[in-house]
């Protein structure tokens, strides 16, 4: 687990003693399973895990306090996840659907254009690739991603291009 938990307040002894307890409960889930032969408890085991943390993570991101918008997709803009298993598809999706206040939306970014300009990723590029998918997917499962909210229009002066803020260089 992390050392830093910055905001939560809660005491450090509570964290390791949660720990303590995962790590007691597979380690005995997986010396039953080991003599009996029957792996089918353990995967049920992760599986609740991964639902557990997928809703936690989800939680705490709907709880962050956001900024002020820039640029994301309505509702019904928002694509369903790739069919191939094409690192630029999987990651250009990813992108999409991330919001730009996310703290791996450029990583991410970065990683896409390194994929189609190179076709592929490195075994490194694939492991953090991988983490961040899987984040964005279990966010987009539990419908908490920003660009998955439903949100009133923006007033017609923010979308006018005399307002807009210049950015960039031509």
């Amino acid at each position: 687990m992390r050392k830093s938990r910055p905001g939560l307040g809660a005491e450090e002894e509570l964290y390791a003693n949660a720990d303590k307890a995962l790590r007691t409960l597979r380690e005995d889930l997986l010396r039953k399973a080991q003599a009996s032969n029957d792996y089918e408890m353990v995967v049920e085991f992760g599986e609740m895990l991964c639902r557990y943390g997928s809703s936690s993570i989800a939680k705490a991101e709907a709880a962050k306090p956001r900024p002020v918008e820039l640029y994301r997709l309505y509702p019904h803009q928002v694509p369903d996840y790739p069919n191939s298993n094409s690192w630029v598809d999987v990651l250009t999706w990813s992108v999409a659907v991330m919001g730009t206040d996310d703290d791996d939306f450029k990583f991410t970014a970065s990683l896409l254009s390194h994929a189609a300009g190179r076709n592929g990723l490195t075994e490194k590029q694939i492991k953090f690739a991988k983490r961040v998918v899987d984040r964005v997917m279990a966010l987009w499962m539990a419908g908490t991603l920003e660009c998955q909210q439903q949100r009133a229009s923006a007033p017609l002066e923010a979308n006018q291009l005399h307002s807009m803020e210049m950015e960039g260089h031509a």
